[in-house]
């Protein structure tokens, strides 16, 4: 899930592919700084995103 400062969710993707990598399209946000939230099998990891 990605969510902007303000906690709104901006993106959440339900079942994404069970294999390592995943793309996740941005090119509709708008500039802004927004966090990062991903849950997987080993955890849930949480990181800034910062679009110029």
């Amino acid at each position: 899930m990605v969510f902007d400062l303000t906690g709104a969710e901006r993106i959440c993707v339900e079942d994404p592919p069970a294999d390592n990598s995943y793309e996740l399209d941005i090119s509709h946000l708008q500039p802004g700084v927004y966090v990062v939230h991903l849950d997987h099998r080993n955890g849930t990891v949480t990181r800034q995103l910062r679009i110029d």
